[in-house]
């Protein structure tokens, strides 16, 4: 059903058909025998390129085994964020599988959800926001406050509110976007920066295009 979904809100974002066929294809590398030159083969380079950029090299590594989950977390958003840098695409499927994930997090147990949803501010969010898509943005940032905060507060304050505030605490534990870009020096040596205003740039071309809804 996840990677189902995931290609619809790929689909709902007018994506070309190789990136909603990533979507559909993003876990098979991660959870089946199925290989990337299989992919390469059946569905064409620039699908398996997508489907490379968007696995977990905790999965599909074998060195990557040995490593505790903090630091196999750390080597999957490095790798991410180093893909990501090639193809924009890539950055929209990974925030439409993430989005996907937040959308049935209550089926995970609570100190799970805690952790994902942090996640999602410290990365996802700020991901989304460079991107420009606006949308996800403001749904993925919706979903982690219902986590991260009691009810109560929740009907205090409000999701915007809440929302700032937690991006402030999240940002704090030094896993930030920002802060995994500038302290890696092969990252930084990419000019991940330039390349994400690039993709934001290719983005507003697609919503030009297709006309998409957008906040604004």
């Amino acid at each position: 059903i996840h990677p189902v979904e995931t290609a619809c809100i790929l689909a709902e974002l007018r994506m070309d058909l190789d990136t909603i066929v990533a979507g559909l294809l993003h876990d098979t590398v991660e959870d089946t025998e199925l290989t990337l030159a299989d992919v390469d083969t059946l569905f064409g380079p620039s699908v398996a390129a997508i489907v490379k950029g968007d696995s977990k090299q905790s999965k599909i590594c074998l060195n990557a085994a040995a490593l505790d989950k903090e630091a196999q977390r750390s080597l999957n958003h490095r790798c991410m964020l180093m893909a990501m840098g090639e193809d924009w695409r890539i950055v929209v499927v990974k925030l439409a599988d993430r989005l996907h994930n937040m959308r049935t997090l209550q089926h995970m147990p609570r100190h799970k959800q805690v952790r994902i949803a942090r996640e999602t501010i410290q990365i996802f969010v700020p991901l989304a926001r460079k991107l420009g898509v606006e949308t996800l943005e403001r749904e993925l940032l919706h979903l982690a406050v219902q986590y991260l905060f009691p009810k109560e507060l929740k009907g205090l304050f409000g999701f915007q509110l809440l929302g700032h505030w937690a991006r402030l605490q999240c940002w704090g534990f030094g896993q930030s976007l920002d802060d995994l870009i500038g302290r890696d020096q092969e990252l930084s040596e990419l000019d991940l920066h330039v390349k994400l205003n690039g993709h934001r740039q290719r983005w507003l071309r697609h919503v030009d295009q297709w006309a998409i809804a957008t906040s604004e």
